[in-house]
């Protein structure tokens, strides 16, 4: 009913969600409610878990970044390793949304890990999920005058903290501005309208 290209005759021959996915565009998805939770979470940086950002690798998920203060590093996590399985159960195969609702969950849960290390060594870890919020605007004084603002998501807040690092950018004399958007994840349209119209 709302899917805005052009939908063939064949979905309606479709024998499952996934065959039904595969006759739209690569942006189209369907999520099971947790993976519908997580993804919002995720796009608003705000979630419960382990506290890490992670990325596809073909032996499960690559921790990209581990955040200041998260259960993931009290336990010994560190960007670089790869986990391979969750509660026992191989991700190798698993999409960074399937395996990010298998590593989320509810507050002070436990979650068993198996983490590849750079040695080529795998640990057994368990961590105890706990809320934490991934920093989504980052920004500096380049030379030359020039204020650098980057952002991982169109967030519900992006367009209020990209106004705060401009505002704090001006007052240290940025006269020009450089906006990041490589590896943005993507988020809200409305998000995305009100920061393009701040430009």
């Amino acid at each position: 009913d709302y899917y805005a290209g052009e939908v063939t005759s064949d979905m309606q021959n479709a024998q499952s969600l996934e065959e039904l996915m595969s006759y739209l565009d690569v942006h189209s998805t369907a999520y099971t409610r947790e993976e519908y939770e997580g993804f919002i979470q995720s796009v608003d940086h705000q979630t419960v878990g382990i506290g890490v950002v992670i990325e596809k690798h073909d032996k499960g998920v690559l921790i990209s970044r581990v955040i200041k203060g998260s259960s993931a590093e009290a336990g010994g996590i560190v960007a670089g390793d790869i986990i391979t399985a969750v509660d026992g159960v191989d991700i190798s195969t698993a999409t960074v949304s399937e395996a990010s609702s298998k590593i989320t969950g509810p507050n002070n849960t436990q979650v068993k890990l198996s983490i590849l290390k750079s040695d080529g060594k795998i640990v057994q870890l368990t961590i105890i999920r706990k809320p934490f919020t991934v920093e989504n605007v980052t920004s500096s004084l380049l030379y030359g005058n020039i204020g650098y603002i980057a952002f991982e998501s169109f967030s519900s807040t992006v367009d209020r903290e990209i106004t705060n690092a401009y505002n704090d950018l001006k007052k240290l004399g940025a006269t020009s501005f450089i906006l990041d958007v490589r590896n943005n994840g993507g988020g809200y349209v409305d998000a995305a309208e009100k920061v393009i119209g701040m430009f």
